[in-house]
């Protein structure tokens, strides 16, 4: 069962950071699958409807949710060290000027 607009659900609200398990059992009783707002999800509670999702993935699946960005990121936000020697990419470092060990 779906739960109706009024079940609100915030695990993080004061009273159920100590003690969540009364919120939880309501959630159980009163709702089973409903739309968390506070933190933009569907929260599935029950035991059989747990099941259900985790065995079904052709009906219940969140792939479409996980995509490779089109365009790269631009080079502002890129995650490249300015304080290492580069030549080209990000992840390439140059060699050394002088034969002996590699410094790295």
């Amino acid at each position: 069962m779906v739960a109706d607009a009024a079940f609100t659900f915030d695990r993080f609200a004061p009273p159920h950071l100590d003690d969540p398990y009364p919120l939880c059992r309501d959630a159980r009783e009163q709702a089973g699958v409903f739309h968390a707002d506070a933190f933009d999800v569907w929260v599935v509670i029950r035991h059989d409807d747990v099941r259900d999702v985790l065995t079904d993935p052709a009906r219940f699946s969140s792939a479409y949710l996980i995509r490779t960005p089109h365009t790269p990121p631009p080079a502002s936000q890129r995650s490249c060290r300015k304080d290492i020697p580069r030549s080209g990419s990000c992840s390439t470092r140059t060699r050394p000027s002088t034969p002996g060990p590699a410094a790295w």
